[in-house]
């Protein structure tokens, strides 16, 4: 009886496999099915990516590598564009923070244009105007700050940060400045509360209140 129950009961299992087979669709990693080729061909993209995304940590400094990278493909500042043909391909870059490009085509704009946008901002926290100040308490420099994008305030504590911008001298040259990525380098830190004295504050509020607006302020 227990042989002819489990029969049946397999039977059963091997038409509802045979169905799921017949009507559902097969879930596959793509990576399983690239060639070596192709696995090389991804690789190589990918650590040029990483490489984009390590170096570009700012508006400015993605500007420029996007710049980099255009003019080895061809294209030309559009303001040293003297004579154009269809085919011919320029930049224009605005204010050091984002940038255009552009493919010339044979017929005119009120034909219609093919467009591709994409931003280069992203989720960071940016100094105030006056940023520095001293704390009363500990004597130690902080700097002010303002949060932009979409951040997850307490994602931001107690983690190793580093300072990219640009800053105009009274002579007005321009000085990049990257701070806290080389191994040698100081870091900045959104300075958190200690495990064990959290609870009397931070315990009680909803996350996006952990770490409040004023608290984002940098060692």
């Amino acid at each position: 009886m227990a042989a002819k129950k489990r029969a049946k009961k397999d039977a059963k299992e091997d038409k509802k496999s045979k169905l799921e087979k017949k009507l559902l669709m097969k879930e596959e990693m793509i990576w399983d099915s690239l060639s070596k080729k192709d696995e090389k061909a991804v690789m190589s993209f990918c650590e040029g990516y990483k490489d984009f995304l390590t170096k570009g940590k700012g508006l400015r400094e993605v500007a420029k590598l996007i710049v980099e990278a255009a003019e080895a493909s061809g294209f030309k500042d559009l303001a040293k564009v003297r004579t154009a043909k269809p085919g011919t391909r320029v930049y224009l870059v605005n204010r050091g923070k984002g940038l255009a490009m552009a493919v010339l085509g044979k017929r005119p704009l009120t034909d219609g244009i093919n467009v591709v946008a994409s931003h280069i901002d992203a989720p960071r926290l940016d100094l105030k105007q006056k940023p520095l100040y001293e704390d009363g308490a500990t004597k130690l420099a902080l700097f002010k700050t303002h949060y932009y994008g979409g951040v997850k305030r307490y994602q931001w504590a107690s983690i190793p940060l580093s300072l990219h911008g640009s800053v105009v001298l009274a002579n007005g040259k321009t000085v990049d400045i990257a701070i806290g990525d080389g191994p040698d380098e100081p870091v900045f830190v959104v300075p958190d509360l200690l495990p064990h004295l959290w609870r009397q504050t931070q315990a009680k509020r909803k996350a996006p209140d952990v770490m409040k607006g004023e608290d984002m302020n940098i060692l």
